[in-house]
């Protein structure tokens, strides 16, 4: 699952702790925008798990970041 809610779950949960939070949660996701605004290509956004306090970034550009680490081209 992706940490974004999406139509299948109507919750988040955090990929470090396995906490899950929705609407009815008394702590809620801190989401940081990073780009620009949410309808905007290039922007970003991150989140912070209420328990465990990590950041977290949207698996594809975790997937993104970890090829081009990986990879011996220089792009």
């Amino acid at each position: 699952m992706s940490e974004e809610t999406t139509q299948e779950a109507d919750y988040w949960e955090c990929k470090s702790c396995g906490v899950k939070v929705d609407d009815n949660s008394d702590r809620k996701v801190l989401p940081i925008s990073m780009g620009g605004g949410g309808e905007v290509a290039n922007s970003i956004t991150f989140y912070v798990c209420p328990n465990c306090y990590t950041v977290q970034m949207p698996e594809l550009l975790f997937e993104e970041l970890h090829r081009r680490m990986t990879s011996r081209i220089i792009t």
